[in-house]
């Protein structure tokens, strides 16, 4: 039985780091719905006034990529872990037994390439069965009747989605329902795991400050999320642990 967190409304399981691909695993042979989500501060923050983006996380499966959210669910939950994006994925790949087929929505073409090379590198069990680099849009559901019928001619059992949140999480949501398949919302993970993007320093992870470093690695697409919804993270968090206080007292 897996337990759970709840955060301004989002479901947030307790999984733990080394029972991840048994827990893929688990819900790509469910009846139920298939999409995992990996909460990163700008997920929650986006959620807030998003009724369908709470529903989204909360019919599916969200685990917690935020450090200082973890901290918060550890108060109540002591042995609870912070599962990194990138974690999951390299976990996953290395584990496979050659009996899933993987496949990949990034950004870029060279972020597919590479992230092709690094898993038949890690693991030559694994089967890769294609990708899709979509064209730029606010909306992507004019495309998704022509991703699914890739995706089923290609037989994908596992969909890796890294074109950031939200939107990869409403992908994973419709295209799970489309499709059948399990669809994971991994975020820059792909490209860190690919390395075709560089990830924080062990010892900056353990401080909290990943954010400055990808910040100071991309500020002109980072400086509004790692200021403006930075802010409204604290404060939601600062919200959430009053009321709990408050209820508890």
């Amino acid at each position: 039985m897996i337990g759970s967190y709840l955060f301004n409304g989002i479901l947030i399981r307790d999984v733990k780091v080394g029972a991840l691909s048994t827990f893929l695993s688990d819900i790509y042979s469910s009846k139920g719905e298939k999409h995992v989500h990996l909460l990163a501060a700008s997920s929650v923050v986006s959620a807030r006034k998003d009724n369908d983006l709470v529903s989204i996380f909360r019919s599916g499966f969200s685990l917690c990529d935020s450090a200082p959210l973890a901290k918060i669910v550890k108060l109540s939950i002591p042995d609870f872990q912070q599962i990194r994006g990138s974690d999951l994925l390299r976990d996953v790949l290395k584990k496979d037994q050659g009996n899933v087929n993987h496949f990949f929505i990034v950004p870029y073409d060279n972020v597919y390439t590479s992230i092709q090379r690094y898993a038949i590198k890690e693991n030559n069990k694994i089967n890769i069965c294609g990708s899709l680099v979509p064209e730029f849009s606010n909306d992507f559901s004019r495309f998704y009747e022509s991703w699914a019928t890739e995706i089923k001619k290609v037989g994908a059992d596992y969909i890796w989605i890294g074109l950031g949140s939200p939107k990869q999480d409403r992908i994973a949501s419709d295209l799970s329902k489309l499709t059948g398949t399990l669809c994971i919302a991994v975020g820059a993970a792909i490209e860190f795991v690919s390395g075709e993007k560089k990830e924080a320093p062990k010892i900056l992870q353990f401080l909290y400050l990943e954010w400055f470093f990808r910040l100071c690695s991309d500020p002109k697409r980072l400086l509004k999320r790692y200021t403006v919804e930075n802010i409204i993270f604290i404060r939601l968090i600062s919200t959430h642990l009053i009321r709990k206080w408050i209820k508890h007292y």
